[in-house]
Protein backbone atom coordinates (compact mmCIF):
# COMPACT_ATOMS: atom_id res chain seq x y z
CA UNK A 1 0.00 0.00 0.00
CA UNK A 2 1.24 3.26 -0.90
CA UNK A 3 2.00 5.55 2.24
CA UNK A 4 1.81 9.65 1.48
CA UNK A 5 5.57 11.06 2.85
CA UNK A 6 4.46 12.65 6.55
CA UNK A 7 6.65 15.15 5.89
CA UNK A 8 3.94 16.56 2.78
CA UNK A 9 0.91 16.44 5.03
CA UNK A 10 1.59 20.04 6.32
CA UNK A 11 2.01 21.26 2.87
CA UNK A 12 -1.50 19.99 1.58
CA UNK A 13 -2.82 21.51 4.22
CA UNK A 14 -1.67 24.77 3.15
CA UNK A 15 -2.67 24.65 -0.85
CA UNK A 16 -4.30 27.48 -2.21
CA UNK A 17 -7.24 25.34 -2.88
CA UNK A 18 -8.47 24.36 0.02
CA UNK A 19 -7.51 28.28 1.31
CA UNK A 20 -6.25 26.62 4.60
CA UNK A 21 -3.29 28.51 5.85
CA UNK A 22 -4.51 32.04 5.12
CA UNK A 23 -6.25 34.06 7.50
CA UNK A 24 -8.67 36.95 6.54
CA UNK A 25 -8.00 40.31 7.43
CA UNK A 26 -9.65 43.89 8.00
CA UNK A 27 -7.92 47.20 8.44
CA UNK A 28 -9.83 50.20 9.46
CA UNK A 29 -8.52 53.94 10.04
CA UNK A 30 -9.29 56.78 12.57
CA UNK A 31 -7.28 59.90 13.32
CA UNK A 32 -6.59 62.48 15.58
CA UNK A 33 -7.90 65.91 14.68
CA UNK A 34 -5.44 69.25 14.00
CA UNK A 35 -7.20 72.94 14.18
CA UNK A 36 -7.03 75.19 11.43
CA UNK A 37 -8.22 72.88 8.41
CA UNK A 38 -11.68 72.03 7.01
CA UNK A 39 -10.34 68.95 5.31
CA UNK A 40 -6.58 66.90 5.25
CA UNK A 41 -7.15 65.08 1.94
CA UNK A 42 -4.65 61.57 1.78
CA UNK A 43 -4.72 59.07 -0.81
CA UNK A 44 -3.59 55.75 0.73
CA UNK A 45 -2.17 53.52 -1.28
CA UNK A 46 -1.94 50.53 0.62
CA UNK A 47 -1.26 48.99 3.86
CA UNK A 48 2.24 47.35 4.70
CA UNK A 49 2.81 44.89 7.16
CA UNK A 50 5.93 43.56 8.65
CA UNK A 51 6.49 40.12 9.94
CA UNK A 52 8.66 38.92 12.19
CA UNK A 53 10.64 37.48 9.71
CA UNK A 54 11.78 41.08 8.12
CA UNK A 55 9.21 39.76 5.01
CA UNK A 56 6.52 42.48 4.09
CA UNK A 57 2.62 41.94 2.61
CA UNK A 58 0.81 44.27 0.83
CA UNK A 59 -3.04 45.25 0.89
CA UNK A 60 -4.17 47.43 -1.68
CA UNK A 61 -6.24 50.14 -0.53
CA UNK A 62 -6.59 52.82 -3.08
CA UNK A 63 -8.50 55.64 -1.44
CA UNK A 64 -9.42 58.98 -1.22
CA UNK A 65 -9.99 60.07 2.36
CA UNK A 66 -10.53 63.18 3.93
CA UNK A 67 -9.23 62.00 7.55
CA UNK A 68 -11.35 65.23 9.43
CA UNK A 69 -14.44 62.76 8.97
CA UNK A 70 -12.79 60.24 11.12
CA UNK A 71 -12.16 61.20 14.51
CA UNK A 72 -14.12 61.00 18.14
CA UNK A 73 -14.22 57.05 17.60
CA UNK A 74 -15.33 57.11 13.59
CA UNK A 75 -13.65 54.69 11.30
CA UNK A 76 -13.04 54.19 7.95
CA UNK A 77 -12.81 50.57 6.67
CA UNK A 78 -9.45 51.10 4.28
CA UNK A 79 -9.24 47.07 4.10
CA UNK A 80 -11.65 44.39 3.82
CA UNK A 81 -11.34 40.67 3.95
CA UNK A 82 -7.99 40.40 2.67
CA UNK A 83 -6.18 37.37 2.37
CA UNK A 84 -2.93 37.61 4.31
CA UNK A 85 -0.35 34.93 5.47
CA UNK A 86 -0.87 33.33 9.25
CA UNK A 87 2.28 35.20 11.06
CA UNK A 88 3.29 37.22 13.91
CA UNK A 89 3.16 40.84 12.58
CA UNK A 90 5.42 43.12 14.11
CA UNK A 91 4.83 46.72 12.05
CA UNK A 92 2.35 48.42 10.02
CA UNK A 93 3.06 51.33 8.24
CA UNK A 94 0.61 53.45 5.36
CA UNK A 95 1.59 54.18 1.82
CA UNK A 96 0.63 57.08 0.01
CA UNK A 97 0.56 57.96 -3.39
CA UNK A 98 3.23 60.66 -4.18
CA UNK A 99 0.54 63.06 -5.30
CA UNK A 100 -2.91 64.58 -5.04
CA UNK A 101 -3.30 64.93 -0.99
CA UNK A 102 -4.10 68.08 0.24
CA UNK A 103 -5.36 70.67 3.69
CA UNK A 104 -8.41 71.80 2.97
CA UNK A 105 -8.19 75.22 4.46
CA UNK A 106 -11.08 77.64 6.22
CA UNK A 107 -10.37 80.16 4.10
CA UNK A 108 -11.47 77.69 1.20
CA UNK A 109 -8.22 77.13 -0.26
CA UNK A 110 -6.20 73.95 -0.62
CA UNK A 111 -2.41 73.45 0.45
CA UNK A 112 -0.78 71.02 -1.58
CA UNK A 113 0.40 67.66 1.51
CA UNK A 114 4.10 66.73 0.32
CA UNK A 115 4.56 62.72 1.43
CA UNK A 116 7.68 61.58 3.17
CA UNK A 117 10.89 59.55 1.46
CA UNK A 118 11.22 57.26 3.66
CA UNK A 119 8.76 55.34 6.64
CA UNK A 120 9.33 53.28 9.01
CA UNK A 121 7.02 50.55 10.47
CA UNK A 122 5.09 51.71 13.14
CA UNK A 123 5.43 49.21 16.17
CA UNK A 124 2.30 45.99 16.20
CA UNK A 125 2.20 42.96 18.17
CA UNK A 126 -0.65 40.90 16.43
CA UNK A 127 -0.48 36.95 16.05
CA UNK A 128 -2.59 35.93 12.90
CA UNK A 129 -3.73 31.82 13.05
CA UNK A 130 -4.54 29.58 9.84
CA UNK A 131 -8.04 30.47 9.30
CA UNK A 132 -8.75 33.68 11.66
CA UNK A 133 -10.86 36.44 10.67
CA UNK A 134 -8.19 39.09 12.02
CA UNK A 135 -8.52 43.09 12.40
CA UNK A 136 -6.05 46.13 12.87
CA UNK A 137 -7.10 49.34 13.66
CA UNK A 138 -4.55 52.43 12.41
CA UNK A 139 -4.87 55.57 14.27
CA UNK A 140 -3.19 58.68 12.28
CA UNK A 141 -2.24 61.39 15.05
CA UNK A 142 -1.98 64.13 12.46
CA UNK A 143 -1.25 66.85 15.59
CA UNK A 144 2.13 64.92 15.70
CA UNK A 145 2.30 64.31 11.81
CA UNK A 146 1.66 67.42 9.88
CA UNK A 147 4.14 70.00 9.41
CA UNK A 148 3.10 73.16 8.46
CA UNK A 149 5.76 74.61 5.78
CA UNK A 150 3.97 77.19 3.94
CA UNK A 151 6.49 79.99 5.12
CA UNK A 152 9.58 78.40 3.43
CA UNK A 153 7.82 75.85 0.72
CA UNK A 154 3.93 76.57 0.37
CA UNK A 155 3.05 73.43 1.28
CA UNK A 156 2.48 71.07 4.52
CA UNK A 157 4.83 67.91 4.89
CA UNK A 158 3.67 64.31 6.22
CA UNK A 159 5.69 62.50 8.40
CA UNK A 160 3.47 59.93 9.60
CA UNK A 161 2.82 58.88 13.54
CA UNK A 162 0.83 56.32 13.35
CA UNK A 163 -0.63 53.62 16.29
CA UNK A 164 -0.68 50.31 14.91
CA UNK A 165 -3.32 48.17 17.64
CA UNK A 166 -5.40 45.29 17.41
CA UNK A 167 -8.99 46.59 18.15
CA UNK A 168 -10.08 43.87 20.36
CA UNK A 169 -6.87 45.33 23.23
CA UNK A 170 -8.34 48.73 23.68
CA UNK A 171 -10.58 50.86 25.88
CA UNK A 172 -11.81 53.89 26.43
CA UNK A 173 -11.17 57.14 28.30
CA UNK A 174 -13.19 60.10 27.65
CA UNK A 175 -15.27 62.86 29.88
CA UNK A 176 -15.87 66.43 30.51
CA UNK A 177 -13.86 69.25 30.34
CA UNK A 178 -15.37 72.48 32.47
CA UNK A 179 -16.57 75.08 31.09
CA UNK A 180 -15.03 77.18 32.90
CA UNK A 181 -11.53 75.87 31.38
CA UNK A 182 -12.34 76.51 27.81
CA UNK A 183 -14.17 79.95 28.26
CA UNK A 184 -11.68 81.21 30.37
CA UNK A 185 -9.92 84.23 28.58
CA UNK A 186 -6.69 82.99 29.33
CA UNK A 187 -7.32 79.92 27.45
CA UNK A 188 -8.84 81.81 24.89
CA UNK A 189 -6.46 84.05 24.06
CA UNK A 190 -8.59 85.90 21.10
CA UNK A 191 -9.06 83.17 19.21
CA UNK A 192 -12.26 81.51 18.74
CA UNK A 193 -13.82 79.58 21.17
CA UNK A 194 -12.37 75.72 21.09
CA UNK A 195 -9.70 76.71 18.93
CA UNK A 196 -5.93 74.53 20.64
CA UNK A 197 -8.29 73.48 23.17
CA UNK A 198 -6.73 69.59 23.40
CA UNK A 199 -6.08 66.48 25.72
CA UNK A 200 -2.88 64.89 25.05
CA UNK A 201 -2.39 61.38 26.99
CA UNK A 202 1.28 60.11 28.23
CA UNK A 203 1.96 56.40 29.31
CA UNK A 204 2.29 55.67 32.77
CA UNK A 205 0.43 57.94 35.78
CA UNK A 206 2.12 61.32 36.79
CA UNK A 207 4.28 61.73 33.81
CA UNK A 208 5.32 65.77 33.38
CA UNK A 209 3.63 66.70 30.21
CA UNK A 210 4.99 67.70 27.20
CA UNK A 211 4.53 68.65 23.63
CA UNK A 212 5.22 66.55 20.63
CA UNK A 213 8.61 66.65 19.09
CA UNK A 214 10.31 65.19 16.07
CA UNK A 215 13.70 66.13 17.38
CA UNK A 216 13.39 65.00 20.89
CA UNK A 217 15.99 62.04 20.59
CA UNK A 218 15.00 60.78 24.31
CA UNK A 219 12.47 61.30 27.21
CA UNK A 220 8.74 61.87 27.04
CA UNK A 221 6.69 61.73 23.89
CA UNK A 222 2.71 62.18 24.04
CA UNK A 223 1.04 59.02 22.37
CA UNK A 224 -1.94 60.60 21.44
CA UNK A 225 -4.02 64.00 21.33
CA UNK A 226 -7.90 64.54 21.24
CA UNK A 227 -9.55 67.92 20.74
CA UNK A 228 -12.26 68.88 22.93
CA UNK A 229 -15.63 69.40 21.44
CA UNK A 230 -18.55 70.93 21.70
CA UNK A 231 -20.88 68.34 23.36
CA UNK A 232 -24.73 69.85 22.17
CA UNK A 233 -25.49 70.71 25.76
CA UNK A 234 -24.02 73.17 26.54
CA UNK A 235 -20.96 71.36 27.79
CA UNK A 236 -17.28 70.30 26.54
CA UNK A 237 -16.13 66.59 26.11
CA UNK A 238 -13.00 64.66 25.15
CA UNK A 239 -12.65 61.65 23.97
CA UNK A 240 -9.79 58.94 23.46
CA UNK A 241 -11.74 55.76 22.20
CA UNK A 242 -8.80 53.55 20.93
CA UNK A 243 -5.71 53.59 23.96
CA UNK A 244 -4.13 50.36 24.61
CA UNK A 245 -4.91 48.87 28.18
CA UNK A 246 -1.94 50.65 30.57
CA UNK A 247 -1.92 53.87 33.25
CA UNK A 248 -1.75 56.82 30.98
CA UNK A 249 -1.47 60.78 32.24
CA UNK A 250 -4.08 63.34 30.47
CA UNK A 251 -3.13 66.86 30.09
CA UNK A 252 -5.12 69.81 29.03
CA UNK A 253 -3.85 72.83 27.19
CA UNK A 254 -5.19 75.62 25.24
CA UNK A 255 -2.20 75.62 22.74
CA UNK A 256 -2.76 72.48 20.56
CA UNK A 257 -2.92 75.13 17.69
CA UNK A 258 0.50 75.90 17.53
CA UNK A 259 1.64 72.65 17.93
CA UNK A 260 5.16 72.10 15.44
CA UNK A 261 6.03 68.21 15.53
CA UNK A 262 9.63 68.94 13.97
CA UNK A 263 10.59 70.69 17.34
CA UNK A 264 9.91 71.97 21.38
CA UNK A 265 7.05 74.49 21.20
CA UNK A 266 6.79 74.34 24.99
CA UNK A 267 3.18 74.43 25.15
CA UNK A 268 1.69 74.97 28.63
CA UNK A 269 -0.69 72.52 30.49
CA UNK A 270 -2.81 73.68 32.82
CA UNK A 271 -4.51 70.30 34.57
CA UNK A 272 -3.67 66.91 34.42
CA UNK A 273 -5.59 63.83 35.61
CA UNK A 274 -4.55 60.25 35.86
CA UNK A 275 -5.99 57.38 33.88
CA UNK A 276 -6.21 53.19 33.39
CA UNK A 277 -7.47 52.21 30.42
CA UNK A 278 -9.08 48.43 30.51
CA UNK A 279 -9.72 46.07 27.45
CA UNK A 280 -13.41 46.76 26.10
CA UNK A 281 -14.37 49.45 28.65
CA UNK A 282 -14.78 53.37 29.14
CA UNK A 283 -13.74 55.05 31.99
CA UNK A 284 -14.82 58.36 32.69
CA UNK A 285 -12.48 61.02 33.84
CA UNK A 286 -13.21 64.86 34.00
CA UNK A 287 -11.35 68.32 33.85
CA UNK A 288 -12.70 70.02 36.64
CA UNK A 289 -11.92 73.81 37.74
CA UNK A 290 -9.88 73.11 40.58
Amino acid sequence: MFRFPQHLIPLLACLPLLGACEARFDVDLTDGPIDGAESIVLQVKEVRLLKEDGNTVSLAADTEVDLLQYRNGSTLRLVEGAEVPAARYVGARLVFADSGSYVGRNDGSQVEITMPSSQEFSDLDLDVGDDDQAALLLDLELRFSLDDQLDTFGTYALEPVLRAMDPDEVGEVSGKVANSLVEDSDCRQGRSLLRGVSVYAYAGNGTTPVDYARDRSSGTQPVSSTAVYDDGDGGYRYRFAYLPEGDYTLALTCQADTERPATSDDLAFSHRRNATVTVGEVRSIAFTDD
